[in-house]
């Protein structure tokens, strides 16, 4: 259970989160509320609470001082901590995140001189592992694979009916499939290596898979 979340301390400390994991268990300490938001709308609702302190966590720098925001880049903006509210910018540097590189006005990029506290660690990220999908899954992955077409773009997510899809769009030798999706899953890689997702036919950002 995290410090900060424990019955304790719930006049002191209140989790608003909009995409709720673990964090479910403490609601009823009643110091946990869940924001019922689009993902894309995240950055916008924490800008919106004028934080004074921001806390992100990156890969280590480059050897011009460019950390990664990894895999967390897209929860929080750019907009947030540079907003005139924030006050402190804190970084962790966790030295098993993967660096990233991103480009463009809206890039995921943050430089060493831009933090004011920065914190080292060196730990792993929990591992969501390939769940084995039920022969009611496979059943509907056949369907969900019959309505995708050649260069369609497609969003996959996590778990044992995702993975099934994937699996039917290679065995149905579909080509050219885009993706702009929440998350890259075991079967999303394994579509990307075997050539069906190459973006080639998308219209928005054509050659570059989107997260």
């Amino acid at each position: 259970e995290p410090e900060l979340l424990k019955q304790d301390l719930k006049n002191q400390v209140t989790l608003y989160d909009v995409f709720l994991g673990q964090e479910r268990r403490n609601q009823t300490n009643n110091n946990v509320d869940f924001v019922p938001i689009h993902l894309g709308h995240t950055g916008a609702a924490y800008r919106a609470r004028a934080p004074r302190v921001c806390v992100i966590t990156c890969s280590p720098p480059d050897e011009d001082g460019w950390m990664s925001r990894s895999i967390w880049g897209g929860h929080l903006t750019r907009d947030t901590f540079e907003a005139e509210s924030c006050e402190v910018l804190i970084a962790e540097i966790n030295q098993q995140l993967p660096y990233i590189p991103s480009e463009g006005d809206r890039h995921l990029m943050v430089h060493v001189s831009e933090i004011d506290y920065i914190l080292e660690g060196n730990y792993s990220w929990p591992e969501v592992r390939r769940i084995e999908a039920t022969d009611v899954e496979k059943a509907i992955a056949g369907y969900c694979a019959d309505l995708i077409h050649n260069g369609d773009c497609i969003q996959l997510g996590l778990g044992g009916l995702a993975d099934a899809i994937g699996s039917n769009l290679v065995y149905a030798g579909k080509q050219d499939l885009g993706l702009h999706t929440e998350v890259l899953s075991n079967c999303v890689a394994e579509l990307m290596e075997k050539g069906v997702i190459n973006n080639s036919k998308k219209k928005l950002l054509p050659g570059k898979s989107v997260m």
